[in-house]
């Protein structure tokens, strides 16, 4: 079941698309289709995401999160396997990791 997106997060969507295909290198997918295959996991919940972006480097990552922060988006990482019980799907900007950015090298 979806819940409706707060009215500041609709308004603020065209500008996040519009802001982070300008600003960065990574992939602003939020087409209904992006956002439908991003609407759920391995569980039983479902949640259309405000908008997918699929970020090619640390810097795109970075500039995602100052832009999100700007426009009060909320986030939501997500990397191959993360979830089976819901935790990958909300109204928020969701930054998948899974395409590119996959090594995690140290912490």
């Amino acid at each position: 079941m979806n819940a409706p997106l707060p009215r500041s997060v609709l308004a603020d969507r065209d500008e996040l698309a519009r802001r982070l295909a300008k600003e960065t290198e990574g992939e602003v997918l939020f087409d209904i289709a992006s956002r439908g295959r991003y609407a759920t996991d391995a569980s039983i919940y479902q949640q259309l995401p405000v908008g997918v972006f699929v970020p090619k480097t640390q810097r795109d990552v970075a500039i995602a999160l100052q832009i999100a922060r700007e426009l009060g988006a909320p986030l939501l990482p997500r990397g191959g396997g993360t979830s089976q019980c819901g935790q990958t799907t909300g109204a928020a900007l969701v930054i998948d990791f899974s395409k590119h950015l996959r090594r995690v090298l140290s912490l």
